[in-house]
């Protein structure tokens, strides 16, 4: 009896990861009928409206024991996931996923991209995403999608895997074709996303607006400031990459061994290469004035408003609900409160 298949779209970030994920979770029926079971998790609904998500595997907290459980119950031909996430926590994770392996065939299906637009693009999601507000050279110290991707083909490749390995510099104007080759599956299998651009890119202005909350706040203001008006504004331009020489020549630095070794997995018409620098803009004065339409004002007005009228909240890194300080210290002196009032009662 032949193995069951198993399929990670693993991004890397940056991608068209949203828009496949929309793509795949509107197409369930259709995979199904090829032999491909796509599993729906709580985002599916977002995901088949066009918007933010992440994919249909969380790869928060234990998340390798949610592949075990599902695969372990599995019985059809082919298990696809999809979430970027993987692009970093897979090989951590890889010695706990070998039992998913053994009764598996591994597919990995991988985008890469021209690495200097994708570390511009990466850096400016954490920051409409994760809340974070640092330099270039700050973020290059962490940064380690085209390292993490290098590793996973090897240890694919040893592994004896399939991969599928595909340059979204190329292919960004045919992702769902790309795609449905990949998986074996006719193009009009792939439904299209609702919006004709998920999860794009701030505008200048919006930009500058969601780095004042990370400013200000902190992490956690992504969902109710650049997520709304990503998922209720796709048409609005996203700004164009800018860089300075200076975070240019270090972002080179930083991606060009890792380019060349995955480079050798692809064939020439489809390999990664460096953008050279006068293909970008140079950053505008931060001084200079923000303007915002009248429907993105109203975007920001509602959902700021959903918070603040207690519908809505703050999403932390690790999804969960934020508590705001001011809130969390009111709610510690009401529970003080109520001890004092109840610790009176009892020795009456």
């Amino acid at each position: 009896m032949s193995k069951p298949q198993l399929i990670l779209h693993i991004g890397i970030h940056k991608t068209g990861s949203s828009y496949i994920q929309s793509s795949l979770a509107l197409s369930r029926d259709n995979l199904d009928r090829n032999g491909i079971f796509y599993p729906d998790n709580k985002t599916a609904e977002r995901a088949r409206a066009g918007h933010v998500t992440a994919g249909n595997l969380s790869t928060q907290g234990n998340w390798t024991q949610d592949i075990l459980d599902i695969t372990d119950a599995f019985e059809g031909p082919a298990l696809l996931f999809s979430a970027e996430g993987l692009s970093r926590e897979l090989v951590p994770r890889w010695d706990d996923l070998r039992p998913v392996f053994a009764r598996f065939h591994l597919k990995i299906i991988a985008f890469c991209r021209d690495p200097v637009s994708q570390v511009l693009s990466h850096k400016a999601q954490q920051e409409k995403r994760a809340g974070l507000s640092v330099s270039v050279t700050e973020f290059l110290r962490t940064y380690k999608s085209l390292e993490w991707l290098s590793e996973i083909l090897l240890r694919s490749e040893q592994l004896g895997a399939e991969v599928v390995l595909m340059n979204y510099s190329k292919r960004a104007q045919t992702l769902l074709p790309s795609l449905s080759e990949a998986l074996g599956v006719s193009p009009g299998d792939l439904i299209e996303p609702p919006l004709g651009r998920v999860n794009r890119g701030l505008s200048r202005s919006e930009h500058i607006i969601q780095e004042a909350f990370n400013r200000h706040y902190g992490p956690g203001t992504g969902n109710i400031i650049s997520d709304a008006l990503c998922n209720e504004l796709p048409d609005v331009a996203p700004a164009a990459p800018a860089v300075t020489r200076q975070d240019y020549d270090a972002i080179v630095q930083a991606v060009e061994g890792d380019m060349c070794r995955i480079n050798t997995r692809l064939s020439a018409q489809e390999q990664m290469r460096l953008e050279p620098f006068d293909e970008f803009d140079q950053p505008t004065d931060p001084e200079a004035p923000i303007t915002l339409s009248v429907a993105q004002v109203d975007v920001l007005a509602k959902s700021i408003s959903s918070v603040l009228s207690g519908e809505r909240r703050f999403i932390g890194k690790d999804g969960q609900p934020l508590v705001p300080p001011q809130r969390q210290r009111d709610a510690f002196a009401r529970f003080l409160a109520r001890r004092r009032a109840n610790r009176g009662k009892l020795t009456e």
